[in-house]
């Protein structure tokens, strides 16, 4: 009898505990932890309190939300379903393209960077290397590009410049021999080797070449004026074969810096074309006549 009073003691104390503590989760949700603390280390532990526990009153703890393991399930094979996809679409748009290349590879077509690699031209006839070293050789200080901006403005200025632009042209006349020279060779090669990704290409120096294309016109336009029309027209093809040179790149910025070079030695042209004279024989002559306009 006194063995099963004590197990019957020890079971209701079990159950006192048991309903603390769900009494203790009620309380936290409302705010009332230490009331919970206070209530369960009176309840817990005293036998005696099993008779002021209405188990009605006491709320279990909640069961873990069962829907939660499926929709991780579910949500897990949706994405591993998702990877797969992409990496077998990507396998797939791979063997496509790559069956495409091969056809332009057998039928001779250039397809990759290096396939457009020009042939290397030697120094002695290659345009680009002179036009470089044209660009290299101008010697034009801070009073000579104030003049071929004043000139370029108004060209009918240049007679009051003739001085001015005689020591222009005897200061740069290894770069008039060297463009000169240019217009004349087979070749135009200015070692460009693109490669993946061609973004990181570097440009070539190309605002040289727009300050040498502004020398030549002005020099033009001094040719003129001062009555020797063939010298004129002959630096004036030189100019027209520098633009054309420019062009020789695969760069957009090139295209537009040769858009530029051709304006500035169009604008030459509309300037001296009006008072050129070329004699029966197709030889230009100093004689000047009014423009008809």
């Amino acid at each position: 009898m006194a063995d099963t009073s004590q197990a019957e003691i020890i079971g209701r104390s079990i159950f006192a505990l048991a309903g603390t503590h769900g009494k203790c989760y009620h309380m936290r949700h409302q705010g009332t932890t230490s009331f919970c603390r206070q209530n369960s280390m009176s309840e817990a532990y005293d036998p005696t309190s099993i008779a002021r526990i209405d188990p009605a009153k006491v709320e279990p703890i909640p069961v873990r939300f069962w829907w939660l393991k499926r929709i991780l399930i579910v949500s897990g094979i949706a994405l591993a379903g998702l990877v797969a996809l992409r990496v077998w679409w990507g396998w797939e748009a791979h063997r496509r393209l790559q069956a495409e290349i091969e056809k332009y590879i057998a039928a001779g077509e250039p397809i990759y960077p290096e396939d457009f690699d020009q042939e290397p031209v030697h120094d002695d006839e290659n345009a680009a290397k002179m036009l470089d070293d044209a660009v290299a050789a101008l010697n034009l200080t801070l009073e000579h590009d104030k003049l071929i901006d004043t000139i370029r403005e108004d060209f009918s200025s240049i007679h009051e410049h003739i001085g001015h632009v005689h020591e222009l042209i005897e200061a740069n006349a290894e770069t008039l021999r060297l463009v000169r020279a240019a217009r004349h060779a087979s070749g135009i090669d200015w070692d460009m080797h693109i490669r993946y990704p061609a973004i990181s290409s570097l440009l070539p120096k190309l605002s040289g070449h727009r300050k040498l294309s502004k020398v030549l016109s002005v020099i033009t336009a001094y040719y003129h004026a001062t009555g020797d029309e063939e010298a004129g027209v002959d630096i004036l093809r030189d100019a027209f074969a520098h633009a054309d040179a420019i062009e020789h790149q695969p760069f957009l910025m090139c295209h537009l810096v040769a858009i530029s070079a051709n304006s500035f030695h169009a604008q030459s042209v509309e300037s001296v074309a009006p008072n050129l004279q070329v004699d029966g024989m197709g030889a230009v002559v100093a004689e000047s006549v009014k423009p008809t306009r």
